[in-house]
């Protein structure tokens, strides 16, 4: 083989490489193409980092997704032996909290955002207790519910 054969082999090899290769790959839950004005952007569920991209027709997030499931969280307090559930979260206007056991009217609940500021407390008087919190901005909060003067649990309450 003489030198110039093998450059030729050398680099139509090299070519094949770089042409079947992949940059970055990531198993994604879905996506697809957006397409619109011009404009096709490329999306998915599922990815692995995060990154905010700011050009000068705009900015594009892109990254993680993050699944909340909106089944209900429930869980017994062992000090208390109360039953205590949240649903749905996340929410948009009405958070459920549910209250299954033996309780002598002392429980009652504080809605705190994450700055530690109280945004709404109230007692628990039934099983089944309604806060609205549609006034509320899109974030993430606390709710705790306590016991007589103590702390009995806290969630993170997701208002969308």
């Amino acid at each position: 083989m003489n030198q110039k054969s093998l450059k030729t082999t050398v680099t139509l090899l090299l070519c094949l490489i770089v042409y079947s290769t992949n940059a970055q790959q990531a198993m994604t839950a879905s996506g697809g193409n957006a397409i619109g004005d011009g404009n096709i952007v490329s999306y998915s569920v599922g990815q692995l980092v995060h990154k905010t991209i700011n050009g000068s027709g705009g900015t594009v997030m892109e990254g993680v997704q993050f699944f909340f499931p909106s089944s209900t969280l429930s869980i017994i307090d062992p000090k208390t032996n109360i039953n205590i559930a949240t649903y749905p979260n996340p929410t948009s206007s009405i958070l459920n909290l549910k209250i299954d056991g033996n309780h002598d009217n002392k429980l009652s609940y504080s809605l705190i955002d994450l700055q530690g500021k109280l945004i709404h407390s109230g007692s628990i008087k039934s099983n089944l207790t309604e806060i609205n919190i549609n006034h509320l901005p899109s974030a993430t909060y606390l709710l705790k519910i306590n016991d007589g003067n103590k702390a009995s649990k806290t969630y993170k309450i997701i208002k969308n």
